[in-house]
């Protein structure tokens, strides 16, 4: 794996081995999940990913640009959306350990019937009232993506197929957010998540989103 900046000069490189134990009965269909962690910071990266089985001896390579966000303290910010196989809570150590949590994560982003969306993510800079609490409110929705449609225009409606409010209060001013979204009224193929965060006490807000494909 390797990282380098606007200019194209590396500032990150690792190699790593991965070693796992497969059934052999299922073997053609085995994957593997594995985590590199990198602090960087903010600006645009140029990422690329390499990949050999040393076994087929077969290879594959992956390159994309990645955009490191300011998480500064002075606005409210919500990371990227993660979407995950599964989220339990763990007191092990885990290279999927989100704080009380294991995070799986799921990289083909694929989602088949009854199973519902998992995904992760966190808050940042919420603004506490005068008792020292933090109130602020959540909205997902899912979208069947028109895919005869070149782009969607900015500020565009689409009709969400699922949609969830709900209000939140704490006492910290970044949050772990691990939720899930039950897909029963989705449309089959490619969907769009849209998430929004609104801290009610400073008025502020913030949304992400990501896409999937649901098979029913």
């Amino acid at each position: 794996m390797a990282l380098s900046d606007s200019s194209y000069s590396v500032v990150y490189r690792q190699a790593k081995l991965v070693e796992f134990e497969v059934d052999t009965a299922r073997v053609d269909i085995a994957d593997v999940i594995e985590t590199m962690r990198q602090d960087l910071p903010p600006g645009t990266y140029h990422f690329s990913l390499s990949v050999k089985d040393v076994m087929s001896g077969r290879s594959a390579q992956l390159k994309r640009d990645v955009v490191v966000e300011d998480y500064g303290l002075d606005h409210l910010a919500l990371s990227d959306l993660m979407l995950v196989r599964s989220v339990s809570d763990t007191i092990r150590d885990s290279k999927f350990r989100r704080g009380n949590w294991e995070v799986t994560p799921n990289p083909n982003r694929h989602y088949r019937a009854p199973q519902s969306l998992a995904f992760y993510c966190e808050v940042y800079n919420l603004t506490k009232n005068e008792f020292g609490q933090t109130h602020y409110k959540i909205t997902t929705s899912v979208t069947k993506i028109d895919e005869r449609s070149a782009f969607r225009a900015p500020g565009g409606q689409e009709q969400a197929a699922v949609a969830l409010t709900y209000e939140q209060v704490g006492s910290q001013v970044w949050e772990r957010l691990p939720l899930e979204v039950d897909l029963k009224n989705a449309e089959q193929g490619k969907n769009r998540m849209v998430v929004i965060v609104e801290d009610l006490v400073s008025g502020e807000r913030v949304s992400k989103e990501t896409t999937f494909d649901y098979e029913q």
